[in-house]
């Protein structure tokens, strides 16, 4: 019977152990890491959710006077949300037959390969979602440049109100891309001596994105592999920070929606009742049980009570 399953796309993450129990059980999902984080954020809804509210309250100002293009954002965001798992076949010549080594080093490589696959095609949803934001609400600038140069520019000039949790979220996606993130370029540079935390977050995803389309983001190495392996893939350093950087998106999209709505206007997808469209988009991906923490003021980052790291200053 065991050999029946062998066929099926993912049969390779079959726990073998629960089917000898009579169990059917899959060892992992190709989201895990980009849907969960390894150490989840108590205060924010998790990722997942976030995109959901975030899609449903765009196809809702869809329908609203002025709402051009934001169906195109619930769309894009609506197709991110719907990917729950990816199968990959990583083993083209058929090395793992050869010998057990390299069989555990297959596993361990579909395995990083499968989770770096749907990293990418969840944040690429989001991403294009933003750009669609940046276009329905960028016409009127003439200077011309790209997407997330148009969309760093915006964000950074928008008038909105306090967005809980953005800086710390951007600090945390800053972290993961330390060494990666040039926070010496002109444009960066003008961030910082302006202390926008919303025009920084659009630099620093602006050059994120630009290292993964041209392939300077690849899927790493598994760093160990076998039964002794300590490796575990989710807590991958590379996989980690595309959750952090989708999350970073979501929070800037959040920005342009509260930008493009009227201050009368009310939504009511995700909501007990209709409610202040702003109020809504703005706590939006926070828990409802921690009202305490999203009324908390975000500080600047020349705020002198808590230093910003170095490496953003140079």
């Amino acid at each position: 019977m065991a050999g029946d399953f062998f066929g099926l796309a993912g049969a390779s993450r079959l726990d073998w152990r629960a089917f000898d129990d009579g169990k059917i059980r899959m060892r992992y999902s190709a989201t895990d890491p980009v849907w969960a984080d390894v150490e989840p954020d108590p205060f924010l809804v998790d990722l997942r959710e976030h995109v959901r509210r975030l899609c449903v309250a765009a196809h809702e100002m869809a329908t609203h006077p002025l709402g051009d293009r934001w169906d195109e954002v619930a769309h894009n965001l609506r197709l991110a949300y719907s990917l729950v798992d990816v199968f990959a076949e990583t083993d083209v010549d058929g090395a793992s037959m050869w010998c057990s080594p390299v069989a555990d080093y297959e596993s361990a490589n579909g395995e990083l390969t499968e989770k770096h696959l749907a990293a990418t095609i969840v944040f690429t949803f989001v991403w294009t979602a933003y750009e669609c934001a940046v276009e329905a609400l960028a016409a009127p600038l003439s200077r011309r440049a790209g997407r997330g140069a148009k969309g760093r520019d915006l964000v950074a000039a928008v008038s909105m109100p306090h967005l809980p949790f953005l800086r710390i979220v951007l600090l945390n996606a800053a972290e993961f891309d330390r060494d990666s993130t040039d926070f010496s370029h002109p444009d960066m540079r003008r961030m910082l001596q302006r202390g926008s935390i919303p025009g920084i977050a659009g630099e620093h995803l602006r050059q994120f994105r630009n290292r993964l389309i041209h392939g300077d983001l690849p899927k790493p190495e598994p760093e160990d592999w076998g039964d002794r392996s300590e490796y575990v893939v989710d807590e991958d350093p590379h996989l980690r920070r595309f959750h952090a950087n989708i999350r970073l998106v979501l929070l800037l999209l959040q920005t342009l929606a509260i930008d493009a709505v009227d201050e009368d206007q009310e939504l009511e997808a995700w909501l007990e009742g209709p409610c202040c469209a702003r109020l809504a988009l703005q706590q939006l991906h926070c828990c409802e049980s921690r009202t305490d923490a999203r009324d908390e003021p975000e500080l600047d980052l020349d705020d002198e009570t808590i230093p910003s790291p170095k490496f953003m200053w140079g």
